[in-house]
């Protein structure tokens, strides 16, 4: 018997202050449970002094396919973004900016929303519409949205060398840029 997942991201924005492709990878093996036919929404605000916003949604088809769609405008152009899934279930404010250097960089960020989780493909551009399928066998096993952090890193250097960043990455490519917490709207 076959069963549709559904959830609707449409992510809510966090923290104070609203100014800051490959393929999928699964990261760690954590447990977390996927609630059948729940929905859920996020909409993501900007970090770091970014006026961008983006809508999310992922649907669960079949047990065994995961459809993400994501629909961002205003990001910094003509660099790549990251979109990952963190552990935490909060977004950073410019409080957060613990050398007040006046950036959440990415240890900093770390410290509010957490460890990765899961990495979604990488995107290119201040506008973008991002859609794809993966293999539920490729994330994390029990897997659980609710109250969870949605991070997109990327803009355009050069940052002062008080911004730090994610190993093997300059620290314009891991500045986190936007930031939303999921949020469940309806369980069917």
């Amino acid at each position: 018997m076959k069963f549709m997942f559904l959830f609707l991201l449409i992510v809510t924005a966090c923290g104070k202050n609203n100014g800051g492709g490959g393929s999928a990878q699964k990261l760690e093996t954590i447990q977390v449970a996927q609630e059948t036919n729940a929905q859920y929404r996020v909409v993501f605000g900007g970090l770091n002094g970014k006026a961008s916003f983006g809508t999310a949604s992922l649907e669960f088809e079949e047990s065994s396919k995961l459809i993400i769609n994501f629909s961002m405008i205003n990001f910094p152009g003509q660099v790549i973004h990251s979109q990952t899934l963190h552990i935490g279930e909060k977004c950073p404010s410019i409080d957060d900016d613990l050398n007040k250097d006046g950036f959440v960089d990415y240890e900093e960020g770390l410290k509010v929303f957490g460890e990765l989780t899961f990495a979604f493909d990488d995107q290119h551009g201040s506008s973008y519409t991002y859609s794809d399928e993966f293999e539920t066998s490729d994330m994390p096993s029990n897997l659980v949205l609710q109250g969870k952090a949605l991070v997109v890193y990327g803009t355009q250097g050069p940052l002062p060398a008080t911004v730090t960043s994610k190993e093997g990455e300059d620290a314009a490519a891991s500045l986190p840029v936007a930031c939303g917490i999921i949020q469940k709207v309806l369980t069917n």
